[in-house]
């Protein structure tokens, strides 16, 4: 197996043609599919399948194309860490962060980045469990920090627990349930929640249950904080917020905690990584910063 053929197959799982994969990686036609059927041979398996439109990968391929992403990965992790035993204080760091993260440790932890790597690019996305998973699996991150609903994940993954966030029901200000005390005078509110359904956003419902009350119908479900936090201007919504995110100066003004008897449990923020493959030296080194960043 060569790099050659791994790289003609990313690129065709890329573009979904021969033609145009061989126009781009500047081979002819011919010559890739030559060396795509070698690669098949060696491997004693079909890699692609040709329809009207073009090609797609089958099963063996997409095993194929999933491992050759991360084994071009690791090698330009390789020259990354080279480059850093050289003195060279460039590379790239790629992190997953859920919105507390974003808004409470991150800008610390890059601003005392920089002042030692001002040359590292950063790339900060935002992601949250289970999405972020294979993005570390795969290598398309160095590591994520956020809740997780279960810390143990399994051999593959590291896991560390940095901080314990506090959470609460919250509305916009001016809301007509803003002054509630209890959770049954919730329980006819509009609730909407963000995030994937095992995160803290629908701890609502279990607090409801424990309490021997039926738990509200979630009537609005958003993919992020943002959106739910601008939905929540406009509409008598009530939501399981972090308490930082509604203290926050983008926030403070329009969103409050609801001043509830009722108390929710913390939720654990962890840091997640690969336990396969070691962090670069620069990502390990922005990991440091995150864990030592104050939770503001």
């Amino acid at each position: 197996m060569k790099l050659d053929q791994l790289r003609y197959i990313l690129k065709i799982a890329e573009v979904g043609s021969l033609r145009k994969a061989a126009a781009l990686l500047g081979v002819s036609a011919p010559a890739l599919t030559k060396s795509l059927r070698q690669l098949e041979d060696e491997l004693q398996a079909p890699l692609l399948t040709r329809t009207a439109r073009g090609v797609v990968l089958t099963e063996f391929g997409r095993i194929v194309v999933t491992r050759a992403r991360t084994a071009f990965t690791e090698i330009d992790r390789i020259s990354e860490e080279l480059k850093s035993l050289r003195g060279d204080k460039g590379g790239h760091v790629r992190v997953a962060v859920s919105p507390i993260t974003a808004v409470s440790i991150i800008p610390s932890a890059v601003q005392r980045f920089r002042r030692t790597y001002p040359e590292v690019v950063i790339t900060v996305m935002d992601g949250l469990y289970p999405k972020v998973l294979p993005l570390i699996r795969e290598r398309d991150i160095d590591f994520a920090v956020g809740p997780l609903p279960e810390p143990m994940l399994g051999p593959e993954f590291s896991v560390e627990q940095l901080f314990l966030s506090e959470i609460g029901i919250s509305c916009r200000k001016g809301h007509p349930l803003e002054h509630a005390t209890s959770l049954a005078e919730l329980k006819d509110a509009a609730w909407a929640t963000s995030g994937p359904e095992e995160g803290p956003g629908n701890l609502f419902k279990l607090a409801f249950q424990q309490r021997g009350l039926v738990p509200p119908k979630t009537i609005l479900h958003f993919e992020s904080i943002l959106s739910l936090l601008a939905a929540a201007l406009k509409e008598d919504l009530v939501f399981v917020m972090p308490k930082k995110i509604v203290q926050h100066p983008f926030h403070v003004n329009d969103i409050c905690r609801i001043p509830l008897q009722e108390q929710f449990p913390a939720v654990p923020i962890y840091l997640i990584k690969s336990s396969q493959s070691p962090l670069t030296p620069v990502a390990e080194a922005f990991a440091t910063q995150v864990r030592r960043t104050p939770l503001n």
